[in-house]
C-alpha cells in the first residue's frame, strides 16, 4: 500500500536517523500530501530538518506539530530537546519540558529532559534541589532508566557524593535503556575517573577506559585516560604515545593530550619536541594553566627561573614551589 502513511513515516524516520536525509524528506512530503494535519509525521519531518542543520525550517516544523496536537507529551519534549541541543535555548526548552510534564507527570523522556535542561545552568545553578526530586522521581517510575542512572551518578558527584555515584554509574553500565554509545562512553569514562581516584582501583578503571576507546575510539578524554593510566601502571612510555600521538590527531583541540603527551616525551628525555608540543597547546589556549605549568618545568630545568616564574605566576601559582 504505498499510501500507507505510518509506513511511510516509520520508514522516513529510519532513512534520517540514518542520515538520508533526501530521502526521509521525500517519505515525509508524501505522507503529508495523504495526511497534512498528521502531528507524528511534521514532528518527524522536523526532525529530519534539524539532522540536516535547517533549523529555521526544523523549528517552524516542530511548532506546527505542536499546534496540530498540543496535547502529545512525546512531541512536546522532543521540540523541547531541539531547543535546548539544536537552538541553546534552555529557557524554551524548559518551558516545553514543563508542558510535556503538565500532560503526564509520568513521561519520563519529559522528566529527564527537565533535568538535562536545567543541568545546562551551569555550576552556580539554584536548581539541585528540583533535579534531586526529578531523578528521585524518574528512577521510581523506571529504576533501569540507564540514561537517568548515569546522569544522576554524574549529579552525584558534582555534590561531592562519591561512593554513591560510583553505585549508580555501575547500574548505569549494566542498563542500556534511553542511552546512545556516546551515553555510555562517557558513563564508562566517569566511572574509570571514580575508580581510580576513589577506590585507587586501577586495574577497573582500565578496563573502563578500554571498553570506552574500543567503544568509541575518538570520544573526547578516551585515550588520553587509558595513556595515561598504562604509562602509571606498567611503566611504559610505548603504548601510552602511540594512544596520546592518535587522540591529538583526532581531536587537535584536546589540550590535555598535547601536556600529557609532552609530560611522557620529557620522561623520555625529548625536551625538543616536548616543547613543541606545549607550544602547539598554548596557541590554542595562551592562558591555560595546565599547559603554562607544564612550559615553566622546561624552563626550569633549562635553568631559565625567571621565565619559569613568570609563567607560573600567569598560571595562578605566585609560589614556584607550587609547580
Amino acid at each position: 500500500n504505498p499510501a500507507h502513511v505510518e509506513a511511510l513515516c516509520h520508514l522516513g524516520s529510519m532513512m534520517s536517523e540514518d542520515k538520508k536525509l533526501s530521502e526521509a524528506q521525500e517519505l515525509f512530503a508524501r505522507a503529508l500530501k495523504i495526511e497534512p494535519r498528521n502531528e507524528v509525521t511534521m514532528a518527524n519531518r522536523a526532525r529530519a530538518f534539524e539532522l540536516s542543520n535547517d533549523l529555521i525550517e526544523a523549528q517552524s516544523a516542530y511548532e506546527a506539530a505542536v499546534a496540530l496536537n498540543p496535547l502529545n507529551p512525546k512531541i512536546m519534549t522532543n521540540v523541547g530537546a531541539f531547543f535546548s541541543e539544536s537552538m541553546k535555548d534552555q529557557g524554551r526548552a524548559e518551558t516545553y519540558m514543563r508542558q510535556a510534564m503538565a500532560i503526564d507527570p509520568n513521561h519520563v523522556p519529559a522528566l529527564n529532559g527537565l533535568v538535562t535542561t536545567l543541568s545546562q545552568k551551569g555550576a552556580g545553578r539554584t536548581t539541585r534541589d528540583e533535579e534531586q526530586s526529578l531523578f528521585e522521581r524518574i528512577l521510581t517510575i523506571d529504576p533501569h532508566h540507564g540514561k537517568t542512572l548515569a546522569q544522576y551518578g554524574s549529579f552525584l558527584c558534582e555534590q561531592k557524593s562519591f561512593m554513591p555515584a560510583l553505585e549508580y554509574l555501575q547500574r548505569a553500565l549494566q542498563s542500556s535503556k534511553g542511552k546512545t554509545v556516546v551515553d555510555h562512553v562517557k558513563t564508562l569514562l566517569l566511572f574509570g575517573d571514580l575508580l581510580q581516584n576513589m577506590n585507587k582501583d586501577f586495574e577497573g578503571a582500565e578496563k573502563a577506559y578500554e571498553e570506552a576507546v574500543k567503544l568509541l575510539p575518538n570520544q573526547r578524554g578516551a585515550k588520553r585516560r587509558l595513556a595515561v593510566l598504562s604509562w602509571v601502571r606498567h611503566d611504559t612510555t610505548e603504548k601510552a604515545l602511540k594512544l596520546l600521538k592518535e587522540a591529538i590527531e583526532t581531536d587537535p583541540q584536546d589540550i590535555e593530550c598535547y601536556v600529557q603527551y609532552a609530560m611522557l616525551l620529557l620522561d623520555e628525555g625529548d625536551e625538543e619536541q616536548a616543547e613543541q608540543l606545549l607550544i602547539r597547546a598554548l596557541e590554542l589556549d595562551s592562558r591555560n594553566p595546565l599547559v603554562l605549568k607544564a612550559y615553566a618545568e622546561i624552563l626550569a630545568d633549562r635553568g631559565d627561573e625567571e621565565a619559569a616564574l613568570r609563567l607560573l605566576h600567569d598560571a595562578g601559582l605566585s609560589n614556584p614551589t607550587d609547580s
